[in-house]
Parts: structure tokens; C-alpha cells; sequence
């Protein structure tokens, strides 16, 4: 057994028993099997066989039905927490609909729509294990901590090939292409900035070094959407920051941009990012078939739009209507998260999915405002993160099916968390004011004059 392998099966045995009391280290579990899977990696392949995210999910289940459901409900009776699961039960109704009525292939359709009920109830267990700061600063480290590490395999360890200019051959299950590899690195990377801004000093050299290798990930993945949402999002980022953080949230811009600056030396990336913006006749071939996908799927949403079940356009009906555009018969994916989400669960479920990304950007946006009035810096500078990555994933998904990717769970969830956090202490301010106000009037405490002044 090799150290590695070692030190990932002490990580597993030690976030599960802490997980006994505290469903935050179960998320921290599940991070650690997802970023660290190892059938992914050199040191992994002897014990590749088991299901170590499976044995994550099971674990974290089973504290939140322990610490959460039987112990600490209150935090399921949330208004906010209400409305999440009231549109997670929606969508997860609707695709069940699609997958029974409307799927031409039960068999190909039941790998998108089980993977569909997994996300959803990963988003549930995520958010309701948001109990107080202390969670929501375990979350977060596990997931740039997870990051890191694909950026220290990569940057460190060159593990992965440049292929066409990209980088292949690494990543996790739902993330191993460059795209989404590319799309993963851009959400987990936006929560380096609280960990930098408020995190103690070890969370802050944790950010210092992690920041640039992520960073390094996403410049050899080289994908158009991905810079182009990191940059929206940074731009969000900074203007969407409250009054009172702008100048910490503008020295995370600004080494960000140094950062940047320094690892761009590649000149083919900056060439490959602007063909972006190019015209009909100087964009490049596979700009100029993804549009054409996009035509496939939007023929094959106007004759079905109710949906057709999960991988509906990539394994069972694209070939056809790739070929009405194109001339060519070939199974593809429609390159276009909101497109394949319509294709897939219909227009109600792509509603659906919207309101769900709708409601965490404003969760995170009032989360991020609030909490510098409860003082809260910490959960304030994550919400506003969080804000920005779900931008950044929005942007992304224009040109990949990344809407329903996990890490975009993962941002929502984080947003109920903050809200909730900052909704507890505005309700527990609120409560010592009416104490406090109720005291005063005690006539067991204040003699009748002064009642007569309060």
C-alpha cells in the first residue's frame, strides 16, 4: 500500500466517524471520494472496485437522518429550506412523468433520470447540513481542498496530456473532459476568496496555494466557456460585493488578475477564448457545429416539448435531427445545458431547473447583504462566492450541458446554508431585543417611576 493510498483511506475513516455527530463531515466525506476517486488515480487502482462515493452518500444519509430529521428538525421547517425541497419534490415529479410517459427507451432514459433523483436529494441532505458557521467552513474547505489536489496531480505531478491544446485524461466522474473538468475548477475556485478574506491563517495559506493551481487547471483546459464565465463572474463578483467589503473583494480581483496574468503564457488560449466573439464566417468548426446542435435540439424540442427522458437527444433521437441540419447522421450531444435540459424533462423542466438555480442567486445575494449587519463576514463573503459561481456556471452552461452538474448542487445548497445562517441570527437579535424590551417593563425588576418612563 502506498502512502497516498494510506492517507485517503485514514481521510475516509476519520471524516466518517466524525460524521457520527456532525453531517457537515459527511459532505466533507463525499468531497473527499469525489475529488479523490480512485479509480481516477495512480494510487487508487487496488481498490478501485468499491464504491467509495456510494459508501460517502450512505454515510452522510445516515447523519442527516440521525443529527437532522430525528434530533433537529427545525432547520427542515426553514421558509427557505420549505421552498428548496418543495422544487427539488417538483422536479423530481416531473422527470419521473417524462421518464414513464414519454421515454422512447426506459432503458437509456434511466441513467440521466436516476442520476437526476441523486442530485436532487444530494442538494436536501447538502443544505440541511448547514447548521452553523462551523459547517458551512468544513463544506467549503473540503471542496477547495478537493480542488487542490486536482491541481497539484496536474501542476505538481503532471498527470494529464495536453491533447489539441487542451488537457485530458484527468478529472472525476462527472468532470473527465476538459470542458467539464474546466466548468468544475471555475465553481470550487470561487471559494478560495472567503478562505483568503476570513479564513484563520492556515484556511489562508490553504487559499494562497490552492488559488493558483486551480487556476493553472482551468488556463490547460482551455475552454471558451469556462474563461468566459470565470470572467463575467468576476466581474459580477466585484460589483455585486456590498459596501462593506469592496476593498478585501478588490484585492481578491486584483491578485486574481495577477494570478491570471502570470500563468497566461500560453498564446494559443487567448487566441482559442476570442474565437468567442468571432463572426458566423470566421468562427472555427466546432463553434460552428455546436450551433448547429443547438438547431438539432431546438427542432426536436418544438416536436416534443414536453420532454423525451434522460440523454434523449445525445443516445436516441440527435443522429436524425443532426442529420435535417447537417446532412450527417451522428450521435452528439447538444452542447447546450438549457437545450438538452428542455430536450430531456420538457419546458416545465427547464423551469424548473431555473427557478432552482433563481432561487439560489437570491438566496445568496440577500445572504451576502445581510450578513454584514449580524456581522457574519465569513458567511456573507461565501454567499457572495457562491453568487458569482452559480453566474459562472449559467454562462458555462450556454455552451455545455453543465445545468444539471453536480457543483452547481453543491452552489445552491451553499446559498440555503448562508441564508439560513444569517435568517438565524437576524431571528436570535430580534428575540433579545424583545427580551430585552420585556425586561425593562418588569415590574419585578423596575419600580413603578421608571415603568412610567420605558
Amino acid at each position: 500500500m502506498n502512502l497516498t493510498l494510506a492517507l485517503f483511506l485514514l481521510g475516509v475513516l476519520v471524516c466518517a466517524v466524525l460524521a457520527i455527530r456532525r453531517p457537515s463531515w459527511g459532505i466533507a466525506l463525499y468531497m473527499l471520494t469525489y475529488f479523490l476517486a480512485p479509480p481516477f488515480w495512480w494510487w487508487g487502482k487496488s481498490v478501485a472496485e468499491y464504491r467509495w462515493n456510494l459508501l460517502a452518500s450512505l454515510v452522510l444519509l445516515g447523519s442527516v437522518l440521525i443529527n437532522v430529521v430525528l434530533r433537529d428538525s427545525k432547520f427542515i421547517s426553514h421558509r427557505a429550506t420549505k421552498w428548496l425541497l418543495l422544487l427539488a419534490t417538483s422536479t423530481a415529479l416531473n422527470a419521473t412523468a417524462v421518464h414513464v410517459l414519454f421515454a422512447p427507451n426506459a432503458q437509456i432514459s434511466s441513467v440521466g433520470y436516476v442520476l437526476t433523483l441523486k442530485m436532487l436529494l444530494l442538494l436536501i441532505l447538502m443544505a440541511v447540513s448547514i447548521r452553523d458557521e462551523t459547517d458551512l467552513k468544513i463544506i467549503v474547505l473540503a471542496i477547495v481542498l478537493g480542488a487542490g489536489y486536482i491541481g497539484y496531480e496536474v501542476t505538481i505531478n503532471d498527470r494529464g496530456s495536453v491533447r489539441g491544446g487542451r488537457l485530458e485524461g484527468v478529472g472525476t466522474a462527472s468532470a473527465s473532459t476538459a470542458n467539464d473538468l474546466a466548468c468544475l475548477m471555475v465553481s470550487s475556485t470561487m471559494l478560495v476568496g472567503p478562505l483568503f478574506l476570513f479564513g484563520t491563517r492556515y484556511q489562508k495559506l490553504v487559499a494562497i496555494v490552492v488559488g493558483p493551481l486551480v487556476f493553472n487547471v482551468i488556463l490547460l483546459c482551455n475552454s471558451r466557456g469556462a474563461l468566459l464565465g470565470l470572467l463575467v463572474s468576476g466581474v459580477a463578483y466585484v460589483l455585486a460585493a456590498p459596501r462593506s467589503m469592496r476593498v478585501q473583494v478588490y484585492k481578491i480581483a486584483g491578485l486574481g488578475a495577477i494570478v491570471g496574468f502570470l500563468l497566461l503564457g500560453d498564446p494559443r488560449i487567448v487566441e482559442r477564448f476570442m474565437t468567442t466573439f468571432n463572426t458566423g464566417e470566421q468562427r472555427d468548426h466546432s463553434a460552428t457545429s455546436r450551433t448547429q446542435y443547438w438547431k438539432a435540439g431546438l427542432m426536436l424540442l418544438a416536436d416534443q416539448p414536453l420532454g423525451s427522458g434522460g440523454q434523449a437527444f445525445k443516445k436516441v433521437y440527435g443522429a436524425r435531427y443532426i442529420e435535417r441540419v447537417t446532412g450527417v447522421s451522428e450521435g452528439r450531444s447538444v452542447h447546450q445545458g438549457y437545450i438538452d435540459e428542455a430536450c430531456e424533462w420538457g419546458l416545465q423542466g427547464l423551469l424548473l431547473r431555473l427557478l432552482l438555480f433563481g432561487t439560489g442567486l437570491v438566496l445568496a445575494w440577500h445572504a451576502s447583504r445581510r450578513a454584514m449587519y449580524t456581522g457574519q463576514w465569513y458567511v456573507g463573503a461565501v454567499a457572495l462566492s457562491v453568487l458569482a459561481g452559480l453566474i459562472a456556471l449559467m454562462i458555462q452552461a450556454l455552451f455545455g450541458t453543465f445545468l444539471t452538474s453536480e457543483w452547481g448542487v453543491w452552489m445552491i445548497a451553499l446559498a440555503l446554508g448562508c441564508h439560513r445562517l444569517v435568517e438565524a441570527e437576524l431571528d436570535d437579535a430580534a428575540e433579545y431585543c424583545a427580551d430585552d424590551e420585556s425586561e425593562a417593563n418588569d415590574p419585578e425588576i423596575f419600580d413603578g417611576p421608571l415603568l412610567s418612563t420605558v
